[in-house]
């Protein structure tokens, strides 16, 4: 049986954080597309010496840019072969009106348009796994 290949989108803070804890402690190669690449990576450190699992990936992909959607797809194709899992927990919510880069309505761009690219653009990689699975995570904030 081969390892189970993990992606979570918002893994810096809160569930996602805890959830590539989980993850990384189950011994599954873990892939964190994360807006904030320092972070990340930071946290990338922390998990491998806390669990030992160095089976660990960064990729930066920023969800209310549909081009930085397109990047991190790309790197994520050129360095792995499937996925098993795929976990959309990355979240905005502004109080005010903002544009993404894209002109867009930030929330509606970082919290629905990102995933549902995202999703799409793996969904190869997904497929070529099996019996893969996709969770979108919502709160109530």
């Amino acid at each position: 049986m081969t390892t189970p290949i993990c992606l979570i989108t918002g893994t810096t803070s809160g569930i996602g954080r805890e959830t590539a804890r989980a993850l990384a402690a189950d011994g599954h190669r873990l892939v964190m597309a994360c807006r904030d690449e320092t972070k990340a990576r930071d946290l990338k450190a922390s998990l491998i010496t806390e669990t030992g699992n160095d089976a660990i990936d960064v990729v930066r992909c920023d969800l209310s840019s549909l081009a930085s959607v397109r990047r991190a797809v790309a790197e994520i194709h050129s360095r792995h072969d499937r996925l098993d899992l795929l976990i959309n927990n990355a979240g905005t919510m502004t109080t005010r009106f903002q544009k993404s880069v894209d002109g867009l309505e930030l929330t509606f761009a970082a919290n629905y348009l990102g995933p549902w690219l995202l999703t799409r653009l793996l969904l190869d990689l997904l497929a070529a796994a099996g019996p893969a699975r996709i969770i979108n995570v919502a709160s109530a904030v």
